[in-house]
């Protein structure tokens, strides 16, 4: 199917999913700026393609038809994710800058991008402006570290810097701390 026709029904799906909410083609039509003749069109145009009737119209407004409720349960999952694409749009992404030291063994990537893509995860090349540092060896002036067990008996000293108490930074810290190889 093309890029046209997907765009036409998704716009069949949305103006009859509005006119059901409202239960009335004039009411629809006036809340999204459109005619109440071209939103009647369009609906019917769409009962066509579709082979079916998708609304009971009276004069006191419309229902859907046992097929326009299946039609506008689509419709909703669309909405839902165009407002999700949307908010996701203005919502800004917190930008996370991590420093991982090169002599600590890390590998999980893909699965670390994924389970963090609610921020921009940046890998930064310098401690000094990085917001997470993680290092095998001591930062300067820092004497706070963790001892992990990395297999059996193996131990290691690893140095976390936060310039944050923030939750998200405290998880990426657990995330990449269990995933470290001996």
């Amino acid at each position: 199917m093309s890029l046209k026709k997907q765009l036409a029904i998704i716009k069949y799906l949305l103006a009859l999913n509005s006119t059901v909410k409202h239960g009335s083609i004039n009411t629809a039509a006036e809340k999204n700026g459109i005619k109440p003749s071209n939103l009647s069109r369009l609906i019917s145009d769409f009962e066509e393609i579709i082979g079916g009737k998708l609304l009971n119209r009276t004069t006191k407004g419309v229902t859907p038809t046992a097929l326009g409720s299946k039609v506008c349960a689509l419709a909703e999952q669309i909405e839902q994710e165009l407002e999700k694409a949307e908010t996701a749009e203005k919502t800004p992404h917190k930008q996370i800058k991590i420093f991982l030291a090169p002599e600590l063994e890390f590998s999980d990537f893909e699965n670390f991008f994924t389970a963090f893509n609610e921020a921009e995860i940046i890998l930064s090349p310098r401690r000094n402006q990085a917001d997470i540092i993680i290092s095998g060896q001591a930062p300067r002036g820092e004497t706070n570290f963790i001892e992990i067990e990395l297999s059996g008996e193996l131990k290691r000293k690893i140095w976390l810097l936060s310039k944050t108490e923030e939750e998200l930074p405290l998880k990426v810290i657990d995330f990449i701390i269990a995933r470290l190889h001996p």
